[in-house]
């Protein structure tokens, strides 16, 4: 359409005695109009790892795309209060990338107000993990149970997280089943801060993690 409006302006311009050609005129606005779609491709182009993400992209490029500086800084670790395609359900981001290897690692954070039985929290934890499902697949292990033996009653579901005591995790390794996105694991756990108040985490490590880890342990060791 923007062609042909493009083209009847041109045959009006011809028309009127202009000096350029109307054909000359057809071919700039279509080399233009051509020009600009790949240019808006390459600016928006979306990014399909988590919230946005892709492995190996630069501490700077991970900012830029976030639109706001990150709130806390430190060897390598950086947290942000949103990601380049934020999710409704989290309120903080964080992010681990190295000088050399880039992004490695993405995780997000969704707090959960919640009765000391655990109700709200456990659904909570049920809903993100079944989405986790549609798109990464079974995970490769979950678990649900008491590791000790004070905290067993139901109304102490949420005082067995605070000791640490309880664990509610889902975790996907890629060794045992492909993950997309250059990711090697996929973890998400429950946990809680006082017995009323809980937090669901979701962290996701890129197959380059180990490298970068590496890196910035060795970064920080220098200082020694």
């Amino acid at each position: 359409m923007k062609k042909i409006v493009t083209l009847a302006a041109a045959l009006a311009i011809a028309g009127c005695g202009s000096e350029q050609p109307a054909a000359t005129q057809v071919a700039d606005s279509a080399a233009t109009a051509a020009a600009q779609p790949a240019t808006q491709a390459q600016e928006q182009r979306s990014l399909s790892g988590p919230f946005g993400t892709e492995m190996g992209m630069t501490a700077a490029d991970l900012t830029a795309r976030i639109g706001q500086p990150p709130y806390l800084v430190e060897n390598g670790y950086l947290a942000f209060n949103s990601a380049p395609t934020p999710h409704p359900t989290f309120s903080t981001y964080s992010f681990v990338a190295s000088g050399k290897y880039g992004l490695c690692r993405v995780g997000a954070t969704a707090t959960v107000e919640s009765s000391r039985y655990g109700v709200e929290l456990r659904s909570r934890f049920e809903e993100i993990k079944a989405a986790l499902v549609a798109k990464y697949g079974t995970p490769s292990n979950e678990v649900d149970r008491v590791l000790g033996s004070t905290w067993l009653e139901p109304e102490d579901f949420m005082m067995g997280l605070v000791q640490k005591e309880r664990v509610l995790v889902a975790y996907w390794d890629s060794e045992k089943s492909p993950l997309p996105n250059d990711l090697g694991s996929l973890l998400i756990q429950a946990d809680a801060k006082s017995m009323t108040s809980g937090q669901i985490d979701v962290t996701y490590e890129y197959t380059n993690f180990g490298q970068c880890r590496d890196e910035l342990k060795s970064k920080a060791d220098s200082a020694l």
